[in-house]
């Protein structure tokens, strides 16, 4: 193999700046290898190959550190394998679907108003810690169950929790081990918070139709799901939601710095869902995501070891040329086939119909605001992407407000 085609995988320097590479791998190089023991898979039928096999792909310990082990009921939907998977998806299933959605529209709205009011009044403010991440947050929490006045706690508790080791070594600290294995050790109080929320609902302490209600009151399998599962379950979904903060600041960028996108949405709303689709393609919030070999096979003619990592190179796939026409280019095009940010098959994202209403509401709630030109970046804004070796969007937007 060229060296060219290697690359560091946890150096976001690279991973957000290498369009350039990922068309010379589709071209050239489709399955390569930047890493011992890593394949990237840059082509878009390669790349829903293995989303969609999940017999050969394995997803057990998918963004976990090598060898990390966690309580069976602490695994998150993503690192999960047959038959626990499609067992607790085909559950979750009856409740993230687009009528969950449409459920939540009409608090995302008034959320996400109230958000935009605040930094009018302000007249500036960095718009993705104002706005893009709050918004999923509170969406998630909101259907969860959780009350608006303690939606800040929560996120400032699940943050925490992300800048722990918990993430990727199951341990709050590494220089500890051992003094936490699960997540009730690395974050006492967010996993006490849902396990009051829970056991409220269990004794009939609290009647509610909220997301954490049907979780305690519906069985899978004839059995009741465990208060380490519904936690981790609710933690798991907000978390997942925080791609959305990028998908909600790519959209917000786009619509300041792009007169053409701004014009097109603001004159035809009827476009703005496939703006958002084509946002997702275009920009995807997560560039790539993993899976492990579980017998030998092949793809683009290169023979895959059992063991053997491969690295889903989402953000190569939804530009294949051979797929999408004008591929290197934004376009709005509602006839364009299904991009893979939210992945496919059996672990296509199951906040997809969340993320689209979020991404949808909040350009909506922008143009019912603000005229052409009337938010910008300000004068010293300088374009940074969040230091996140698979994620992509900005870090942050200094706007100010032309009153």
């Amino acid at each position: 193999m060229s060296d060219e085609f290697e690359f560091d995988l946890f150096d976001p320097k690279q991973t957000q700046h290498m369009w350039d590479l990922m068309a010379k791998m589709r071209q050239q190089c489709p399955v390569s290898n930047p890493a011992e023991g890593f394949s990237y898979t840059a082509r878009y039928n390669d790349t829903e190959r293995v989303f969609r096999d999940s017999r050969v792909f394995s997803c057990a310990g998918g963004f976990r550190a090598a060898g990390v082990v966690v309580p069976v009921d602490e695994l998150f939907l993503a690192e999960m394998d047959p038959p626990l998977h499609p067992k607790l998806r085909k559950f979750l299933l009856r409740f993230f679907n687009p009528a969950m959605a449409l459920r939540a529209e009409p608090f995302t709205r008034s959320y996400v108003g109230g958000l935009f009011d605040q930094i009018v009044a302000k007249g500036q403010g960095n718009i993705v810690a104002e706005l893009s991440t709050p918004v999923p947050v509170a969406v998630t929490g909101h259907v969860l169950g959780v009350p608006l006045e303690d939606i800040p706690t929560l996120a400032e508790r699940l943050f925490s929790l992300l800048h722990t080791d918990w993430p990727a070594y199951g341990l709050k600290d590494r220089t500890r081990p051992g003094e936490a294995v699960d997540l009730s050790g690395s974050a006492p109080e967010l996993t006490a918070y849902f396990d009051q929320m829970i056991d409220a609902r269990r004794s009939g302490e609290v009647v509610a139709d909220d997301l954490i209600a049907q979780l305690v009151t519906t069985q899978v399998d004839g059995e009741y799901l465990t208060n380490q599962r519904i936690h981790s379950l609710a933690i798991n979904f907000l978390t997942a939601g925080l791609s959305t903060t990028n998908l909600i600041s790519n959209l917000l960028y786009r619509l300041m710095t792009s007169e053409d996108f701004d014009a097109t949405v603001r004159n035809d709303r009827e476009v703005i869902p496939a703006a958002v689709e084509e946002s997702l393609r275009f920009e995807p919030p997560v560039l790539f995501l993993f899976r492990t070999v579980k017998e030998e096979t092949e793809i683009a003619d290169r023979v895959l070891a059992p063991g053997e990592r491969v690295v889903m190179g989402i953000a190569s796939a939804n530009r294949d040329e051979t797929i999408y026409s004008e591929a290197d280019h934004f376009r709005i095009d509602p006839n364009d086939p299904d991009h893979l940010a939210f992945g496919a098959g059996p672990h296509l994202c199951l906040g997809n119909h969340m993320a689209r209403m979020e991404g949808r509401v909040v350009v909506e709630e922008y143009l019912d605001r603000f005229g052409p030109g009337q938010l910008t970046l300000s004068a010293d804004y300088e374009y940074e992407l969040m230091p996140h070796f698979l994620e992509y969007g900005p870090e942050r937007l200094d706007v100010v407000v032309d009153r």
